[in-house]
């Protein structure tokens, strides 16, 4: 029995470990389907401080335009809506999106994040090209962090599938995210990811059971030596 205690215990306490050092971060993911009260975003929305309410804030008149209406032969799987670009307002799959007052789009957070992604789309009803996604990060101070670009590549002829890429960036203490879209018809599913704030992370409720018995079990084999 004391053996099986034993166990017990060190199981219970390498959880207790684990749950210390669990991830660090925690990921968070825009679609631009819903704003931060879970209401659909409209067609035709611009997307500027649908946001603010979880300290996310978008700037440069980027207008949603849903897959339906405005993206009628895009083949990927991608959620409800997209942004339009400038360039990609132009092109018949995102008839009727307005191209917005400025090329680049521009991400505020209201606190440090170490990573962010976006991911773009290029045309599918032109000739094969490599369109470049940008993407720099900046901190509180407006200093440079880190820049990423990718590669949008459409698919050669017959161009049955739009290109899909993602830019992403890697920093401790990012608050400003600058994107260049050269090309792509629309962005998409903006991810980032938030640090702990050093708080212990909250256990699921069988892990307390397995971390309590384990302590239990302890307690009763001090008692029996004790005897």
């Amino acid at each position: 029995m004391d053996g099986r205690m034993n166990a017990l215990f060190h199981r219970a306490a390498l959880l207790a470990v684990c749950l210390g050092v669990a991830s660090t971060a925690r990921a968070m993911v825009i679609g631009f389907d819903q704003d931060a009260g879970g209401n659909d975003i409209p067609d035709l929305e611009i997307i500027d401080n649908e946001y603010a309410a979880i300290g996310v804030h978008f700037s440069g008149g980027f207008r949603t335009g849903n897959r339906s209406s405005r993206f009628p032969t895009y083949t990927a799987n991608t959620s409800l809506n997209h942004l339009c670009t400038a360039v990609g307002s132009t092109s018949p799959n995102i008839n009727g999106c307005v191209p917005p007052g400025s090329s680049t789009l521009v991400v505020l957070f209201d606190f440090d994040v170490s990573f962010v992604s976006l991911e773009g789309y290029t045309r599918n009803d032109g000739p094969f090209d490599s369109d470049q996604l940008l993407m720099s990060a900046y901190d509180i101070n407006n200093n440079l962090l880190v820049s990423d670009q990718a590669l949008c590549n459409n698919n050669p002829p017959p161009h049955t599938t739009e290109g899909i890429c993602v830019a992403s960036v890697s920093a401790d203490g990012i608050r400003r995210v600058v994107i260049n879209p050269s090309d792509q018809d629309a962005l998409d599913t903006l991810t980032f990811e938030v640090p702990e704030t050093g708080e212990p992370p909250i256990p699921e409720p069988a892990s307390l059971v397995l971390l309590g018995s384990g302590l239990a079990a302890l307690g009763v084999g001090r008692r029996r030596r004790r005897r």
